[in-house]
């Protein structure tokens, strides 16, 4: 399922996304960011691996969304991220949608 990713309703990328997880919800597939990702959000991304304290969840704060092709969006009870290791910037990211109802978009 092809998407549009967004960050407080700006785009910042797509993704193909498959089921991962059909148990857990889970959707993931390579994340292809644009220019709004590398000079808005990556910096984000990259401080929420560097913390230390992770006792709540700093990927709200992003606020992220991935709608389909037609505009509805995907509800991710578990939340949205993205694997972007400032270590490594040159490899694919990685996008990852948990605690998805998979009935809703019939794939179970």
């Amino acid at each position: 399922m092809k998407v549009q990713v967004y960050s407080f309703d700006k785009l910042i990328g797509t993704a193909d996304l498959k089921v991962g997880d059909k148990y857990m919800g889970v959707f993931y597939g390579e994340f292809t960011p644009n220019h709004v990702y590398y000079t808005e959000v990556q910096p984000n991304v990259w401080d929420i691996y560097n913390l230390i304290d992770t006792r709540y969840n700093c990927w709200e704060l992003l606020q992220q969304t991935a709608k389909d092709s037609n505009g509805v969006t995907i509800d991710a009870v578990g939340g949205i991220t993205i694997a972007d290791a400032e270590e490594l910037p040159n490899e694919p990211k990685r996008l990852d949608i948990a605690g998805v109802d998979l009935q809703k978009w019939g794939l179970v």
